[in-house]
């Protein structure tokens, strides 16, 4: 169909990537006999038109698109560029060779750049500058030489100098640096279009196609090819291309100074799977390079110049595997992961994957996912002078290419966080000082300001690192929430939250909460949790039960970020069941006081909670065997006090009363409160000398107790040592109260002891006799 506008379309485009400039034009101009307004072709026309010199045309067709589009962004800069001296060259927008030039005119109705934090605009092998968000705004930073590994600048010279074979080899030769090179498909593809070897054109664009099936591009050339009539075939000789397009070579990548504690358990965590190990050594004085190359390792060194990227960078000059694993020197693979590495791999549809990461430290808050692993694609580069992130290229480069950045499988064992490290490598300190320099150089930045609060706090200034934070989040919440990497964004604001809490800053924590950036987090189950926390601060027990339902329905929702380790164990379902409990909703609490129970059976703070809970529902039996169950296998003084209460005040069995007092007592013989219940379960009986002992051991001059004792010396005779206390009246009614108790546990003996002496309790205790006196007349 040599008129049909979607093939000339391609054609012309195809042209214009080789530098065709003068084809290309002849075939937009047929389009526009047929579709006089197609703003994507009269851009393309534009800028061809700009590269043969015709300046006087190429203003008019940016003219012509401002008329049909008057906020045409990209018409307007390539007419300011037309009109300048005449030298300066028609561009997309960007500033970037023809063949991005088209791509970004074609694509600029259907997609916007996004800014990431710090951020890469869509990397391509030409690309040498990026944008970044610093103090408010977008700015531009040289991009490190490493992206230009890959490039297709040569193939791209000689295509333009109509030496198609060797562009073509020269492509292949980009793909031995960078073996996941979609470009590079592509660009073989349209190298032969412009050879008219549409048959060799189709091999290379399947290829392109079979890689990253939603990419654009790539469905722009398969169309084309099947608009030609015959696929033809030349005489070129074309290189060979290799068969195997998606092979899994790993190549792991590892920088390293004074490592020698830990590196060799890392290094032989991946030995069995690793097709390449890459340690860039930055200067250490102990065995670490010798063990790295004991392991097998290729050993480059770097000169450190405080900036973590320059050394990523640095080990990702040596790639040659088609997937790469970042893992630190405290790090290594579980070992039962290893085949889940092998089939994360195997993910067709991802350019890169975030895979779980433990804390050896924090284990118990389970893993959060962070990006260590993508294929070795051109333009990929890390920045950042400390907490360096490669992730927002990959992101960016992802979406160009229609691909995905997933959640994988294989795990990540973290051992760094131990106290002992941390003091041993002295790594806050290092990390403030180095924050500070990147903060001179990007103010303002959000990711920074996070991390400098975080170690601000771990340094133990609480104050500044809350400022530091509060700025981060004030920056952060003006961007677009797509900007923003999602565990830049979760780490801040779980970090925020969990410092304002600690701080006891709850009302700000709960307003935090409600913002939009927090909202944005997901919210994860630790922020819910936090923001239950801060609730029961403030009294609000109602709310506080939904936040906490809300963070056990996202205790297995992946999170991007290290989480507070409080919210994936027993903590939520012990709390939400005392809120509950006080809302008068007592099935509800104690579902909840079960599953945490199940989840931390040995915890005594849910144990003692759950005991009171079931003797205030008047169950006192269960409360005891609940706590008896736990108390077999370890002592717990809090649960045995909580026992003898619960014995003395709500079972009603002086044997048991008995038996768990005197269990107690020798198990915490100086605990006053044990020796107490132990004095009131003996008193209940009836053995009032041996109560009177231990009443009068715990030297207590409350009115409860200086009535027991007076109960006992009467019973036992003993009231001649004995004056009428000042308040009288007090210690009556305690007396009276502990002869009613004999009465009510059935002792009538002891009783009957007590009424026997009535006349010496009404010389002591007037009140008392009186009262006693008529009760036993009655």
């Amino acid at each position: 169909e040599p008129q049909n506008p979607e093939a000339l379309r391609l054609l012309g485009h195809a042209n214009l990537n080789v530098g065709n400039h003068a084809g290309a034009v002849r075939l937009y101009q047929q389009i526009l006999e047929q579709i006089p307004e197609d703003i994507e072709v009269l851009q393309a026309l534009g800028v061809c038109q700009h590269h043969l010199g015709e300046e006087a045309e190429s203003k008019a067709t940016f003219a012509k698109v401002l008329e049909l589009d008057p906020k045409n962004q990209v018409a307007s800069q390539n007419l300011a560029a037309s009109q300048s001296s005449g030298k300066a060259r028609a561009n997309a927008g960007n500033g970037n060779s023809e063949r991005e030039a088209i791509a970004k005119s074609i694509e600029q109705k259907e997609q916007t750049q996004e800014t990431m934090n710090p951020t890469l605009e869509l990397p391509s092998e030409t690309r040498t500058q990026a944008r970044v968000f610093s103090n408010g705004n977008l700015r531009v930073i040289d991009l490190p030489e490493v992206t230009q590994l890959g490039s297709l600048d040569r193939a791209a010279e000689l295509a333009r100098a109509g030496q198609h074979a060797e562009a073509v080899q020269a492509c292949l030769e980009s793909m031995e640096t960078r073996p996941f090179h979609l470009e590079a498909w592509l660009y073989m593809a349209q190298i032969a279009v412009d050879a008219e070897d549409y048959s060799f054109a189709r091999k290379a664009a399947d290829r392109a196609l079979t890689l990253a099936p939603d990419w654009r591009k790539a469905r722009m050339m398969d169309n084309l090819l099947k608009a030609a009539a015959e696929l033809t075939v030349t005489e070129i000789e074309w290189p060979i291309l290799p068969t195997e397009i998606n092979s899994q070579r790993l190549t792991v990548c590892m920088i390293a100074k004074n490592e020698e504690e830990f590196i060799g358990q890392a290094l032989e965590s991946v030995r069995d799977i690793a097709d390449q190990i890459i340690v860039v050594d930055t200067g250490s004085e102990d065995r670490t390079i010798e063990i790295a190359r004991e392991h097998g390792a290729e050993v480059h060194e770097f000169k450190w110049n405080d900036h973590f990227a320059d050394a990523r960078n640095h080990a990702l000059k040596f790639v040659r595997g088609d997937w790469v694993l970042i893992l630190d020197a405290d790090e290594e693979l579980m070992a039962g992961t290893r085949e889940d590495l092998r089939m994360d791999m195997k993910d067709a549809s991802a350019l890169g994957l975030r895979i779980p990461l433990i804390n050896r430290q924090t284990a118990e808050g389970g893993a959060s996912f962070v990006p260590r692993l993508f294929r070795n694609a051109p333009g990929l580069c890390f920045l950042g002078r400390v907490h360096e992130q490669i992730f927002s290229s990959v992101i960016n480069t992802s979406r160009r290419w229609g691909m995905e950045v997933g959640l994988g499988q294989a795990t990540l064992m973290h051992h760094g966080y131990a106290p002992e490290v941390k003091a041993a490598k002295d790594k806050v300190a290092r990390n403030l000082r180095l924050l500070e320099l990147a903060l001179e150089e990007m103010p303002g930045e959000p990711a920074l300001l996070m991390n400098y609060g975080l170690d601000l706090y771990n340094n133990g200034e609480v104050e500044k690192a809350l400022e530091q934070l509060q700025r981060a989040a004030e920056v952060m919440q003006q961007m677009d929430a797509k900007s923003v990497l999602p565990e830049v964004r979760e780490r801040l604001v779980n970090t925020y939250a969990s410092i304002l809490l600690q701080a006891e800053e709850h009302e700000t924590l709960i307003d935090f909460v409600q913002s939009r950036l927090a909202q944005a987090s997901g919210p994860t189950a630790s922020l819910h949790y936090l923001y239950g926390l801060a609730l029961l601060k403030q009294d609000r027990t109602t709310e506080a039960i939904t936040a906490l339902q809300d963070c056990l329905a996202k205790a297995e929702a992946p999170t991007m970020a290290p989480g507070c380790p409080g919210a994936y164990k027993a903590a939520p379902h012990h709390l939400l069941a005392g809120c509950l409990a006080r809302d008068g909703r007592a099935e509800e609490a104690e579902e909840q006081y079960c599953h945490a129970l199940t989840k931390e059976p040995a915890h005594p703070g849910i144990r003692f909670d759950y005991a009171t809970f079931l003797t205030a529902q008047s169950r006192a039996q269960e409360a005891i065997q609940l706590l008896h169950e736990r108390l077999e296998e370890k002592s717990d003084e809090r649960l045995w006090t909580l026992g003898c209460s619960i014995v003395n005040g709500h079972l009603g069995d002086l044997g048991i009363a008995n038996e768990w007092t005197e269990l107690a007592t020798l198990h915490f013989p100086d605990n006053e409160e044990i020796l107490k219940h132990r004095a009131i379960a003996l008193l209940t009986a009836g053995r009032f000398e041996d109560a009177l002992a231990l009443f009068e051991k715990a030297r207590s001059d409350d009115d409860i107790t200086t009535a027991a004792i007076y109960l006992c010396r009467l019973a036992d005779g003993k009231a001649g040592q004995l004056t009428t206390p000042k308040n009288e009246l007090a210690v009556s009614k305690y007396l009276t109260d502990w002869y009613r108790r004999l009465l009510v546990h059935d002792n009538e003996a002891a009783a009957d002891r007590i009424a026997a002496r009535l006349d010496a309790v009404e010389t002591l205790l007037p009140t008392a006799g009186k009262v006693l006196r008529q009760a036993v007349a009655a």
